[in-house]
């Protein structure tokens, strides 16, 4: 008994005084907001940032996206308009998940995309992390269109130098709310929009870098890219107070 007791204390100071144990820990504590929902893919840990000591980015959860952590697989996220993704392992500490979003023609509206479920007259919050850059000239942006009868675009464009985000003007529908904040090496970039009345379905689209810092749309050159991690779609549940 004695000896076990002993080895416990020992094992306490060791975990005290072990950065990589500490880190470890505080990992497992918190296991529950890296768990994604449902492929193998989704499910992996990442449990590598946290060894890093880099910044711990939450997966959204709940997502109403089919695939945050696929950008990169065609089935997934379909790639139009000479938008394409392909995977950028272990940027900003993560092995699987981050992926660059690249127009191979400098196509205005090139894009990758994916198709949801939506409920009319709801309110959502969309969130994507999206690597900081120093000196780009040309920003990244997207857009979740509804299939209400005016087909409503909520469109965003965000600067990757400054944290700035604005609405996209190719976009009839006003967001609720815009923000971004940084995180590590990435910003985590939210808009809040309402779905409209008759909305079921829904388009969200993110774009390789297409726009101006004013979030105007238009031909670039070829081969300008961003890169991603999970972007994320959740319902904004009303306040205790609203009712």
């Amino acid at each position: 008994m004695a000896g076990r007791l002993v080895a416990r204390r020992r094992r306490r100071r060791q975990r005290r005084t072990d950065p990589v144990l500490r880190r470890r820990a505080a990992y497992q504590g918190n296991r529950r907001c890296y768990r994604q929902r449902d492929s193998k893919q989704h499910r992996q840990l990442l449990w590598p940032a946290v060894r890093s000591g880099r910044v711990r980015l939450q997966c959204g959860q709940p997502d109403q996206l089919n695939s945050p952590l696929a950008l990169a697989k065609p089935d997934a996220w379909v790639q139009q308009n000479g938008g394409t993704a392909i995977a950028a392992p272990q940027t900003g500490g993560f092995a699987t998940g981050p992926a660059t979003v690249t127009g191979t023609n400098g196509s205005a509206i090139a894009n990758i995309r994916e198709i949801i479920r939506v409920q009319g007259q709801q309110t959502y919050s969309f969130s994507d992390y999206v690597l900081a850059t120093s000196n780009a000239t040309v920003f990244p942006g997207g857009s979740i269109q509804t299939d209400d009868p005016g087909n409503t675009e909520f469109a965003w464009v965000f600067n990757t130098n400054t944290g700035a985000i604005v609405r996209g003007t190719w976009g009839a529908g006003n967001p609720v709310s815009l923000s971004a904040v940084r995180a590590g090496p990435w910003w985590k970039i939210t808009m809040t929009f309402n779905a409209p009345a008759g909305s079921n379905n829904a388009q969200v689209f993110i774009d390789p870098p297409t726009s101006s810092a004013a979030g105007v749309r238009s031909q670039q050159a070829s081969y300008l890219s961003a890169t991603h991690y999970c972007p994320a779609l959740a319902i904004v549940k009303a306040s205790a107070s609203a009712s």
